[in-house]
């Protein structure tokens, strides 16, 4: 299972955060998302947030796919994802 890192940012930079995998590459989606979040709303909410969207980007780093991917990509990771995370019966789509 992949961990994602917290690094508290450099003081003057517009980034309080930032988030790296394993490796120590920046996770550049989610990074700016928590920059954005900073500036609305309670952090309670931003919190909240980040805690659902960890388990996802991480996933997304073990699969190799971009958080940026086509969304016909991303749709498949996140069927999968409902599937093996969070043990979810997804059907498939009768339209």
């Amino acid at each position: 299972m992949t961990t994602i890192r917290k690094i508290k940012g450099e003081p003057g930079t517009p980034y309080a955060v930032l988030f790296v995998d394993q490796q120590g590459h920046l996770i550049i989606g989610l990074t700016e998302w928590y920059r954005v979040r900073t500036q609305q709303g309670p952090a309670s909410t931003r919190d909240t947030y980040l805690a659902c969207l960890l388990p996802f980007f991480a996933f997304l780093s073990e699969t190799g796919c971009a958080w940026n991917a086509a969304p016909e990509r991303l749709r498949l990771v996140l069927i999968d994802f409902y599937r093996k995370r969070l043990g979810c019966l997804i059907r498939p789509d009768r339209g």
